[in-house]
Protein backbone atom coordinates (compact mmCIF):
# COMPACT_ATOMS: atom_id res chain seq x y z
CA UNK A 1 0.00 0.00 0.00
CA UNK A 2 1.20 3.49 -0.85
CA UNK A 3 -0.09 5.46 2.13
CA UNK A 4 0.85 8.81 3.70
CA UNK A 5 3.90 8.91 5.93
CA UNK A 6 3.31 12.57 6.80
CA UNK A 7 0.25 14.13 8.45
CA UNK A 8 -0.52 17.83 8.70
CA UNK A 9 -3.19 17.56 11.40
CA UNK A 10 -4.21 21.18 12.02
CA UNK A 11 -5.09 23.46 13.43
CA UNK A 12 -8.05 24.54 11.36
CA UNK A 13 -7.72 28.22 10.28
CA UNK A 14 -4.06 28.39 11.27
CA UNK A 15 -2.62 28.78 7.74
CA UNK A 16 -2.53 25.03 7.14
CA UNK A 17 -3.81 25.37 3.55
CA UNK A 18 -1.06 27.91 2.83
CA UNK A 19 1.58 25.74 4.52
CA UNK A 20 0.52 22.64 2.58
CA UNK A 21 0.67 24.61 -0.68
CA UNK A 22 4.11 26.03 0.13
CA UNK A 23 5.58 22.62 0.94
CA UNK A 24 3.93 20.94 -2.03
CA UNK A 25 5.30 23.57 -4.41
CA UNK A 26 8.73 24.28 -2.92
CA UNK A 27 9.78 21.09 -1.12
CA UNK A 28 7.99 18.41 -3.18
CA UNK A 29 5.70 17.18 -0.44
CA UNK A 30 3.04 15.11 -2.20
CA UNK A 31 -0.60 15.90 -1.42
CA UNK A 32 -3.61 14.44 -3.23
CA UNK A 33 -6.24 16.56 -4.96
CA UNK A 34 -8.43 15.91 -1.90
CA UNK A 35 -6.28 17.68 0.69
CA UNK A 36 -8.47 16.75 3.68
CA UNK A 37 -9.87 13.22 3.24
CA UNK A 38 -10.59 12.83 7.00
CA UNK A 39 -10.17 9.09 6.61
CA UNK A 40 -8.95 8.45 10.15
CA UNK A 41 -11.84 10.10 12.01
CA UNK A 42 -15.59 9.58 12.01
CA UNK A 43 -17.80 11.64 9.72
CA UNK A 44 -19.41 14.92 10.66
CA UNK A 45 -23.01 16.08 10.74
CA UNK A 46 -24.16 18.69 8.20
CA UNK A 47 -23.74 22.41 8.64
CA UNK A 48 -26.60 24.64 9.78
CA UNK A 49 -27.63 25.24 6.16
CA UNK A 50 -28.14 21.48 5.80
CA UNK A 51 -25.17 21.03 3.48
CA UNK A 52 -21.80 19.31 3.66
CA UNK A 53 -20.36 21.97 1.37
CA UNK A 54 -16.58 22.15 1.71
CA UNK A 55 -16.39 18.97 3.83
CA UNK A 56 -15.02 15.67 2.55
CA UNK A 57 -15.01 12.22 4.15
CA UNK A 58 -13.32 9.19 2.60
CA UNK A 59 -14.69 6.08 4.29
CA UNK A 60 -13.18 3.06 2.54
CA UNK A 61 -9.51 2.06 2.59
CA UNK A 62 -9.62 1.32 -1.13
CA UNK A 63 -10.84 4.86 -1.83
CA UNK A 64 -8.17 6.29 0.44
CA UNK A 65 -5.41 4.31 -1.30
CA UNK A 66 -6.56 5.59 -4.70
CA UNK A 67 -5.80 9.15 -3.61
CA UNK A 68 -2.10 8.29 -3.52
CA UNK A 69 -1.78 5.57 -6.17
CA UNK A 70 0.06 7.79 -8.66
CA UNK A 71 2.79 8.78 -6.22
CA UNK A 72 6.10 6.95 -5.98
CA UNK A 73 7.08 4.80 -3.01
CA UNK A 74 10.00 7.15 -2.42
CA UNK A 75 7.74 10.24 -2.23
CA UNK A 76 6.87 11.98 1.01
CA UNK A 77 3.07 11.72 0.95
CA UNK A 78 0.91 13.92 3.15
CA UNK A 79 -2.66 13.73 4.42
CA UNK A 80 -3.53 17.31 5.48
CA UNK A 81 -6.81 16.80 7.37
CA UNK A 82 -7.14 19.47 10.06
CA UNK A 83 -9.87 17.59 11.96
CA UNK A 84 -7.22 15.12 13.15
CA UNK A 85 -5.87 17.52 15.78
CA UNK A 86 -9.37 18.13 17.10
CA UNK A 87 -10.24 14.41 17.23
CA UNK A 88 -6.75 13.36 18.24
CA UNK A 89 -7.61 10.21 20.21
CA UNK A 90 -9.72 8.77 17.41
CA UNK A 91 -7.00 9.76 14.93
CA UNK A 92 -4.33 7.92 16.90
CA UNK A 93 -6.41 4.77 17.34
CA UNK A 94 -7.30 4.64 13.64
CA UNK A 95 -3.76 5.27 12.44
CA UNK A 96 -2.34 2.66 14.82
CA UNK A 97 -4.95 0.14 13.67
CA UNK A 98 -3.77 0.51 10.06
CA UNK A 99 -0.04 1.19 10.45
CA UNK A 100 0.70 -0.99 13.49
CA UNK A 101 4.46 -0.99 14.18
CA UNK A 102 5.05 1.30 11.19
CA UNK A 103 3.37 4.12 13.10
CA UNK A 104 6.81 4.98 14.49
CA UNK A 105 7.92 5.96 10.97
CA UNK A 106 5.26 8.61 10.34
CA UNK A 107 5.86 12.31 10.93
CA UNK A 108 3.17 14.66 12.17
CA UNK A 109 3.21 18.43 12.16
CA UNK A 110 0.70 21.08 13.07
CA UNK A 111 0.33 24.85 13.21
CA UNK A 112 -1.07 26.62 16.25
CA UNK A 113 -2.23 30.22 16.64
CA UNK A 114 -3.89 32.43 19.23
CA UNK A 115 -7.14 30.53 19.99
CA UNK A 116 -9.23 33.70 19.96
CA UNK A 117 -7.88 34.69 16.54
CA UNK A 118 -8.32 31.13 15.27
CA UNK A 119 -11.95 31.05 16.44
CA UNK A 120 -12.62 34.43 14.85
CA UNK A 121 -11.06 33.33 11.55
CA UNK A 122 -13.16 30.16 11.58
CA UNK A 123 -16.29 32.21 12.29
CA UNK A 124 -15.41 34.57 9.41
CA UNK A 125 -14.99 31.61 7.05
CA UNK A 126 -18.40 30.21 7.91
CA UNK A 127 -19.97 33.65 7.59
CA UNK A 128 -18.26 34.05 4.22
CA UNK A 129 -19.68 30.71 3.06
CA UNK A 130 -23.21 31.30 4.39
CA UNK A 131 -22.94 28.68 7.15
CA UNK A 132 -22.98 30.92 10.23
CA UNK A 133 -26.02 33.06 11.17
CA UNK A 134 -24.80 34.05 14.67
CA UNK A 135 -22.48 36.86 15.67
CA UNK A 136 -19.05 35.92 16.99
CA UNK A 137 -19.81 35.91 20.70
CA UNK A 138 -23.08 34.03 20.24
CA UNK A 139 -21.34 31.43 18.08
CA UNK A 140 -18.60 30.84 20.66
CA UNK A 141 -21.08 30.57 23.55
CA UNK A 142 -23.18 28.06 21.56
CA UNK A 143 -20.19 25.89 20.54
CA UNK A 144 -20.75 22.94 22.83
CA UNK A 145 -24.51 22.74 22.27
CA UNK A 146 -24.45 23.20 18.49
CA UNK A 147 -22.09 20.31 17.77
CA UNK A 148 -24.69 17.90 19.14
CA UNK A 149 -26.85 18.59 16.10
CA UNK A 150 -24.50 20.13 13.55
CA UNK A 151 -20.98 19.79 12.13
CA UNK A 152 -18.29 19.65 14.83
CA UNK A 153 -16.41 22.41 12.99
CA UNK A 154 -18.69 24.78 14.92
CA UNK A 155 -16.72 23.99 18.08
CA UNK A 156 -14.94 27.35 18.12
CA UNK A 157 -13.54 26.58 21.57
CA UNK A 158 -12.47 22.95 21.14
CA UNK A 159 -10.55 23.53 17.91
CA UNK A 160 -8.28 25.96 19.78
CA UNK A 161 -7.28 23.53 22.53
CA UNK A 162 -4.03 22.22 21.06
CA UNK A 163 -1.95 21.39 24.11
CA UNK A 164 -3.81 18.28 25.25
CA UNK A 165 -3.85 16.89 21.70
CA UNK A 166 -0.12 17.33 21.05
CA UNK A 167 0.82 16.11 24.53
CA UNK A 168 -1.31 12.97 24.05
CA UNK A 169 0.22 12.15 20.65
CA UNK A 170 3.75 12.70 21.94
CA UNK A 171 3.10 10.50 24.96
CA UNK A 172 2.01 7.80 22.52
CA UNK A 173 5.50 8.00 21.02
CA UNK A 174 4.59 9.83 17.81
CA UNK A 175 7.00 12.24 16.15
CA UNK A 176 5.17 15.58 16.32
CA UNK A 177 6.48 19.03 15.37
CA UNK A 178 4.58 22.19 16.32
CA UNK A 179 4.77 25.44 14.36
CA UNK A 180 3.69 28.84 15.63
CA UNK A 181 1.61 30.54 12.94
CA UNK A 182 3.24 33.86 13.83
CA UNK A 183 6.62 32.36 12.87
CA UNK A 184 5.20 31.11 9.59
CA UNK A 185 4.01 34.63 8.79
CA UNK A 186 6.90 36.70 10.14
CA UNK A 187 9.85 34.37 9.52
CA UNK A 188 8.56 32.30 6.62
CA UNK A 189 11.82 31.14 5.03
CA UNK A 190 13.40 29.91 8.25
CA UNK A 191 10.16 28.27 9.38
CA UNK A 192 9.68 26.43 6.08
CA UNK A 193 13.32 25.34 6.18
CA UNK A 194 12.90 23.91 9.70
CA UNK A 195 9.68 22.11 8.78
CA UNK A 196 11.27 20.70 5.60
CA UNK A 197 14.26 19.47 7.60
CA UNK A 198 11.91 17.78 10.06
CA UNK A 199 10.11 16.06 7.19
CA UNK A 200 13.34 15.10 5.40
CA UNK A 201 12.69 17.42 2.46
CA UNK A 202 14.73 20.10 0.75
CA UNK A 203 13.08 23.51 0.71
CA UNK A 204 13.74 25.95 -2.15
CA UNK A 205 12.05 29.35 -1.89
CA UNK A 206 9.75 30.24 -4.80
CA UNK A 207 8.65 33.77 -4.01
CA UNK A 208 5.44 33.75 -6.07
CA UNK A 209 4.34 30.68 -4.12
CA UNK A 210 5.31 31.73 -0.59
CA UNK A 211 3.65 35.14 -0.99
CA UNK A 212 0.28 33.49 -1.73
CA UNK A 213 -2.35 33.23 1.02
CA UNK A 214 -4.69 30.24 0.60
CA UNK A 215 -8.31 30.04 1.85
CA UNK A 216 -8.44 33.59 3.21
CA UNK A 217 -11.35 34.46 5.51
CA UNK A 218 -13.16 37.79 5.58
CA UNK A 219 -16.13 39.73 4.28
CA UNK A 220 -17.01 39.21 0.63
CA UNK A 221 -16.80 42.47 -1.32
CA UNK A 222 -17.69 41.10 -4.75
CA UNK A 223 -20.03 38.09 -4.40
CA UNK A 224 -20.76 37.73 -8.13
CA UNK A 225 -17.09 37.61 -9.03
CA UNK A 226 -16.38 35.17 -6.20
CA UNK A 227 -19.25 32.90 -7.29
CA UNK A 228 -17.89 32.90 -10.82
CA UNK A 229 -14.40 31.99 -9.58
CA UNK A 230 -15.68 29.16 -7.40
CA UNK A 231 -18.22 27.71 -9.86
CA UNK A 232 -17.45 24.73 -12.08
CA UNK A 233 -17.18 26.12 -15.60
CA UNK A 234 -15.78 24.95 -18.92
CA UNK A 235 -13.12 27.65 -18.72
CA UNK A 236 -11.99 26.42 -15.28
CA UNK A 237 -11.73 22.84 -16.52
CA UNK A 238 -9.64 23.98 -19.51
CA UNK A 239 -7.49 26.14 -17.25
CA UNK A 240 -6.92 23.19 -14.92
CA UNK A 241 -5.94 20.94 -17.81
CA UNK A 242 -3.23 23.20 -19.24
CA UNK A 243 -1.77 25.09 -16.24
CA UNK A 244 0.45 23.50 -13.59
CA UNK A 245 -1.13 23.17 -10.16
CA UNK A 246 1.23 25.55 -8.35
CA UNK A 247 0.61 28.29 -10.95
CA UNK A 248 -3.16 27.69 -10.83
CA UNK A 249 -3.15 28.01 -7.06
CA UNK A 250 -1.25 31.30 -7.16
CA UNK A 251 -3.59 32.82 -9.76
CA UNK A 252 -6.77 31.41 -8.21
CA UNK A 253 -6.01 32.60 -4.68
CA UNK A 254 -4.83 36.05 -5.73
CA UNK A 255 -8.16 36.50 -7.53
CA UNK A 256 -10.21 35.05 -4.65
CA UNK A 257 -8.37 37.14 -2.07
CA UNK A 258 -9.16 40.28 -4.06
CA UNK A 259 -12.86 39.60 -3.44
CA UNK A 260 -12.35 39.55 0.36
CA UNK A 261 -11.92 42.45 2.78
CA UNK A 262 -9.87 41.95 5.92
CA UNK A 263 -11.61 41.84 9.29
CA UNK A 264 -9.46 41.27 12.36
CA UNK A 265 -10.72 40.40 15.81
CA UNK A 266 -10.95 43.43 18.10
CA UNK A 267 -8.97 43.59 21.34
CA UNK A 268 -12.30 43.74 23.15
CA UNK A 269 -13.52 40.50 21.57
CA UNK A 270 -10.16 38.85 22.19
CA UNK A 271 -10.30 39.79 25.88
CA UNK A 272 -13.88 38.52 26.04
CA UNK A 273 -12.82 35.18 24.51
CA UNK A 274 -9.98 34.78 27.01
CA UNK A 275 -12.38 35.48 29.84
CA UNK A 276 -14.89 32.97 28.43
CA UNK A 277 -12.26 30.27 27.80
CA UNK A 278 -10.04 30.50 30.86
CA UNK A 279 -6.35 29.85 30.21
CA UNK A 280 -6.59 29.90 26.43
CA UNK A 281 -4.21 32.88 26.20
CA UNK A 282 -1.38 30.48 27.18
CA UNK A 283 -2.36 27.66 24.78
CA UNK A 284 0.18 28.46 22.03
CA UNK A 285 3.08 29.01 24.43
CA UNK A 286 2.38 25.74 26.27
CA UNK A 287 2.03 23.75 23.06
CA UNK A 288 5.19 25.12 21.42
CA UNK A 289 7.15 24.09 24.52
CA UNK A 290 6.27 20.47 23.74
CA UNK A 291 8.62 20.58 20.75
CA UNK A 292 11.57 18.28 21.02
CA UNK A 293 12.79 18.80 17.48
CA UNK A 294 14.68 22.00 16.73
Amino acid sequence: MNLPDVFLIGAQKAATSSLAFYLESTAELRISNIKEPNFFVSGALPYIDGSFRGYCKINLLGEYEKLYKNFQLTDKICDASTDYLYKYKEFYDSVFSLYQENIKNIKIFCVVRCPAERAFSSWKMFRRDGKEPLNFKEAVMESSSRIKNYNYNYDYVGYGQYYDAVKYLKEKGLNVYVINMDSLINDKDNTLTRVSNFLGLEYVNIQSVTETQVNKSGNIKYPRIRNLLTSDTVFKRMFKAIVKKEHRMVIKNKLLNATISNQDITEEDKAWYYNFVKGSEFEVEKTIKLNEYE
